[in-house]
């Protein structure tokens, strides 16, 4: 269970390499893109030429089904990379890419990349490197939905938003922040229904670790919640 108990942070698939570990020559052929809130950046199924890196903001993956439904695969977040891997494996984008916020983001044409990646061999090696992370963290995100309960997968996913109102998690004390989503997406993320989920956060605090009030999340203790990873 140790690759489950990393902290959450170290995980995510964007944190491998930040825009900042880029080499010179890949951040030089990006341009900026303001994306408003519920705007798409690409279409399920158009063509895979470009690529991205989210400086601000916050982006969903959506899967449309014939029925006209999204599901949300993923939810991107500043520092992350995203749309890199089709360009690679596949020749159209599998999902919708939809701004939740108004983001600022970084964009790179795929013929750049193949470019650079013939005379850079910085750039081969910086996303042979973001790859093989992502690959990692899908892999520990499998293990994580299949091996771990459901109390472990939903304290493990409130620990990752510690800190995230701006403020340092501290390693003892109460921590206070917003759920990112709905509680039915969140359901959705952590591989269970809405019905679990809801008797997830009673169960935590009838144990006094939580103080849930509509979207707002008080951690009563994170030191207490970390031990319980």
């Amino acid at each position: 269970m140790a690759a489950l108990l990393a902290r959450p942070d170290e995980e995510k698939p964007g944190r491998f390499f930040s825009l900042e570990q880029a080499p010179a020559s890949l951040i030089a052929c990006g341009r900026m893109l303001s994306a408003t809130k519920d705007s798409l950046i690409v279409r399920q199924g158009e063509e895979a030429d470009r690529f991205f890196h989210l400086q601000q903001g916050e982006i969903a993956l959506l899967k449309s089904g014939q029925d006209g439904t999204d599901v949300e695969i993923s939810r991107i977040r500043p520092g992350q990379w995203f749309g890199e891997v089709v360009l690679f494996a596949a020749g159209l984008y599998p999902a919708n890419a939809r701004a939740l916020k108004d983001s600022e983001i970084s964009v790179y044409r795929c013929a750049d990349l193949v470019s650079l990646m013939e005379s850079d061999p910085q750039v081969s090696a910086f996303f042979l490197h973001l790859l093989a992370g992502k690959c990692l963290a899908l892999t520990k995100r499998l293990e994580e939905l299949t091996v771990m309960p459901v109390r472990e997968r939903f304290i493990r996913y409130l620990y990752r938003l510690c800190g995230s109102s701006g403020r340092a998690c501290p390693l003892n004390g109460p921590c206070k922040f917003e759920l990112p989503a709905k509680k039915r997406v969140i359901a959705a993320e952590l591989g269970i229904v809405p019905e679990t989920l809801s008797r997830a956060i009673k169960a935590l605090e009838e144990e006094g670790l939580i103080s849930v009030n509509a979207a707002s999340v008080t951690v009563m203790d994170c030191g207490r919640l970390r031990s319980e990873l």
